[in-house]
């Protein structure tokens, strides 16, 4: 078995560049729910973001994980700003950011977004995926800490 860390799960930016097929049965873990399948692309958050990404980001690569995981930070961060309302201060922002609790639309349904003050961590549940050689496949259900 190889295990790979979930930083370089891009198609992409990690595995075409080495081989497609070197990459086949690789294992690592994931917290987003797939966009590729025409059956992930009914779910209407991945619609979403595939037509944010086609209108935003059209030259972009949808085999590039980056892109989501740039998304969901995004997403996050319009939650903290929205949670500040017009108190935009430094001290706020970090209060709201410390204080999150909320599912994003692209993270698979049951891992959520929570940090407290002494605790900045924002996700901590994952599921493992295994490349097939095109795709990332899901092996197992969400496990947390």
């Amino acid at each position: 078995m190889q295990f790979i860390p979930n930083a370089s799960i891009s198609v992409a930016a990690f595995l075409e560049p080495a081989g497609l097929n070197k990459a086949s049965g690789v294992i690592s873990n994931a917290r987003s729910k797939g966009w590729h399948t025409p059956q992930a692309q009914r779910d209407p958050a991945v619609r979403e973001f595939l037509d944010w990404m086609n209108k935003y980001n059209p030259e972009a690569s949808l085999r590039d994980q980056n892109n989501v995981a740039g998304y969901e930070r995004a997403e996050a961060l319009v939650e903290v700003l929205k949670a500040c309302g017009n108190d935009l201060t430094r001290a706020n922002v970090m209060k709201k950011a410390a204080s999150l609790d909320l599912e994003l639309p692209m993270l698979r349904p049951g891992i959520r977004v929570k940090t407290t003050p002494s605790d900045y961590q924002p996700i901590k549940q994952l599921f493992l995926i295994q490349f097939d050689s095109k795709e990332w496949r899901p092996v197992g259900p969400i496990s947390s800490e």
